[in-house]
């Protein structure tokens, strides 16, 4: 997977120097969105930029979940369009710990096949809800997705300076943890819905950039068009000057990704994503501290960064 358009292309060179050049905070509502936009973004200053990436239905919150009970780090892989699924320790990870295996097929933990030949099935769905505290103690989670290992791959081929995952849990340890990098730029992704923007991963992205202008990385003016709008839609979810989560779930129920999940029977996801709803407790409060990050230049690897 590469990017499509040399930097030094003309067109590149006056779309960085003319318009994206003047703002500290980019955003892409979608992968393909990301990819083109970074055509027109120099690798010096792709190397010093720092990403937030949310595919909050379910993707990093259920990885954020599994950091947060205990796992030493996560592989994000793609479904195998034909065969079985691997369940293998991944190629150029070397980690200590056992592996373990995730992901979700019509509503259902992925199977695979161990180097024995054995049908195994995975420990968890793509659901926080399947993550129990502290289950994943000592354990590398190899986790198989669609949209969010798509979408990680194509935010490690950018080769910007780190890659966090964000969910609604952990949106101010996210921004804080950005922030102690120093970076000279950030960049909000999300990861959609096949092609085209949701409604979910806007909002936390922009809640993301309101946090981050109260810190005083940037101002309205510092936004692209992009992140000026998820800034603005996250803001017609809150009240009193913080998310109402009931407004946002009403919202979302009749949106695509739930209209989806409610026909593989997984519409409780929706709440859980977004406010905790069915999960642990203390799970919910773990995550809001924790902070997941990529910890490879080649392999779409992450750590929690806590």
């Amino acid at each position: 997977m590469s990017l499509a358009v040399p930097v030094s292309d003309s067109t590149s060179s006056i779309v960085w120097q003319s318009a994206l050049s003047k703002y500290k905070i980019l955003g892409s509502q979608t992968p393909a969105g990301f990819t083109e936009k970074r055509s027109h973004v120099p690798d010096d200053d792709a190397a010093v930029t720092s990403a937030i990436f949310a595919d909050i239905l379910r993707a990093t919150t259920t990885l954020i979940a599994a950091a947060a009970a205990g796992c030493g780090g996560i592989y994000v892989d793609v479904k195998p369009t034909l065969g079985v699924f691997p369940f293998e320790r991944p190629p150029n990870i070397h980690d200590p710990g056992t592996w373990v295996f995730g992901g979700e097929l019509n509503g259902r933990p992925v199977e695979g096949m161990d180097h024995e030949g054995h049908t195994v099935e995975g420990i968890i769905g793509n659901s926080p809800l399947s993550v129990v505290p502290k289950s994943f103690e000592g354990q590398l989670l190899r986790f198989f997705s669609t949209n969010g290992s798509r979408a990680f791959r194509e935010l490690l081929v950018a080769r910007l300076q780190d890659v966090y995952a964000l969910s609604m849990a952990n949106i101010d340890a996210t921004v804080d943890a950005v922030l102690q990098k120093s970076p000279r730029r950030i960049w909000l992704a999300c990861g959609g819905f096949y092609g085209s923007s949701s409604l979910e991963d806007s909002v936390a992205c922009g809640l993301a950039t309101s946090r981050l202008i109260e810190l005083g990385f940037t101002d309205e003016n510092g936004l692209d068009d992009e992140a000026l709008h998820m800034l603005l839609l996250s803001r017609s979810f809150e009240c009193a000057g913080k998310l109402d989560e009931v407004k946002l779930v009403s919202a979302m129920l009749k949106r695509q990704v739930p209209q989806l999940l409610d026909d593989i029977g997984r519409l409780e996801d929706v709440p859980a994503c977004v406010s905790g709803n069915g999960m642990d407790a203390e799970l919910w409060r773990e995550m809001s501290r924790t902070t997941l990050a990529l910890a490879s230049q080649t392999e779409p690897y992450l750590r929690s960064t806590k």
